[in-house]
C-alpha cells in the first residue's frame, strides 16, 4: 500500500509531518503538546509543520520546518494528498468526525476522559503517553519590543467577555457575569483581550485586536487568567499561568484540564451533561452555567489572590 511504503520511508529518516487544515487557532495550540511528546520520545525526530497559523511555533527548536498554509490550489492538492497517504509519519492533526450529528461536539466519539489534546497522539499514533503541555516562545527582541508597545501594568489579571460564538454559545457565560466579577474584585487590575466587536468589560483594560503573539505575551507576563474554555485556557498552559477556567456542561471536565488550571463548574451532578451540543440547550434553561454565580467566581479568586 502506498501510504504504508512513503510512512516508511520517512520512518527511516526520521521525518515526521504533521499537518492540520482549518482555524480553530486553539487546536493549533495544543499541537504542541504532540511536539513536545513526539520530541521527547526522540530528538533526532526532524518534525515538519503545516497550518494557518505558524506564528505559534516560533523560535520553538523542537521543530524542523514550519510553514504556513494558504486558500489556494497548490495546498488544498497537498492536503488532498495527504489524506490519502497519512499514517504514523504524515500525521493528520483534524480529529475524527465521523457519524455526528449536526450541533455535536466531535469529543462524544471518545471516552469521557479524554483531554483534547490527546485525541490524535492516542487514538491516531496509538502514543501511550498522557503528558500534556503546550509550549509557545519568544524571542529576547519580542519580549523588548512586547514590553514598550504593549504598556502593560506590572501587575494584572487576564479576562475576556465571552466565548467564540461562531463556534460554540452553549460555551459562553454571559458578559454580564463576567463584568460583576470584575466589579466584585476592584483590587485586581484586570486587561480585558478578545475582539472589539465582543461586548467591552467596565473597569478593565482593553487590549482588543492585538496579535496572537502579542495576546501570548499579555497572558505570558500576567498574574492570572480568567477564562471560559478554549484559547485563552490553551495558552495559560504553555506559561503554567495560574488559570480560573469556568466550564460549561458542554464537555467533560477532563477535556480543557490542564494542571495550571483551578476548574469553575456546577454540572457535574447534571443528568444532561456533559451534552456534546454546541448551541442548542434543550433545556428550559442552561442550569450548566447559571448555577454559577459572580459571586461564586469571585471568591474563588479571593482565596488565591
Amino acid at each position: 500500500m502506498l501510504s504504508n511504503y512513503i510512512n516508511k520511508i520517512l520512518r527511516t529518516l526520521n521525518i515526521i509531518i504533521i499537518f492540520r487544515n482549518g482555524n480553530a487557532i486553539g487546536e493549533i495550540v495544543y499541537l504542541t503538546s504532540l511536539i513536545n511528546c513526539l520530541y521527547s520520545e526522540n530528538s533526532k525526530y526532524k518534525i515538519i509543520i503545516l497550518t494557518k497559523y505558524p506564528e505559534i511555533f516560533f523560535y520553538n527548536r523542537k521543530i524542523f520546518i514550519n510553514l504556513r498554509i494558504y486558500n489556494n490550489f497548490f495546498y488544498r492538492l497537498i492536503f488532498f494528498i495527504f489524506f490519502r497517504i497519512s499514517g504514523t509519519n504524515i500525521v493528520d492533526f483534524n480529529p475524527e468526525k465521523n457519524q455526528l450529528e449536526n450541533d455535536t461536539n466531535f469529543l462524544k466519539n471518545y471516552p469521557v476522559n479524554t483531554h483534547l489534546a490527546l485525541v490524535v497522539r492516542k487514538f491516531k499514533l496509538n502514543l501511550k503517553s498522557n503528558f500534556i503541555k503546550n509550549e509557545f516562545f519568544f524571542s529576547n527582541q519580542e519580549i523588548i519590543t512586547f514590553e514598550k508597545k504593549m504598556l502593560l501594568p506590572t501587575e494584572y489579571a487576564v479576562t475576556h467577555s465571552q466565548a467564540k460564538l461562531t463556534y460554540a454559545k452553549n460555551k459562553d457565560w454571559g458578559y454580564k457575569n463576567m463584568q460583576k466579577v470584575i466589579n466584585l474584585t476592584p483590587e485586581i487590575k484586570w486587561i480585558q483581550v478578545g475582539l472589539s466587536s465582543e461586548p467591552l468589560l467596565e473597569n478593565s483594560i482593553h487590549r482588543l485586536n492585538v496579535s496572537l503573539r502579542e495576546l501570548a505575551y499579555i497572558i505570558f507576563r500576567s498574574k492570572f487568567v480568567l477564562t471560559l474554555e478554549g484559547l485563552y485556557n490553551h495558552l495559560s498552559s504553555c506559561f503554567d499561568k495560574k488559570t480560573f477556567i469556568i466550564l460549561s456542561g458542554m464537555l467533560p471536565a477532563a477535556a480543557s484540564y490542564y494542571k495550571n488550571n483551578i476548574t469553575i463548574s456546577k454540572f457535574e451532578d447534571l443528568d444532561c451533561a456533559p451534552c456534546y451540543r454546541l448551541n442548542n440547550c434543550v433545556k428550559s434553561e442552561k442550569f450548566c452555567t447559571t448555577r454559577i454565580t459572580p459571586e461564586y467566581v469571585a471568591n474563588m479568586i479571593n482565596k488565591y489572590f
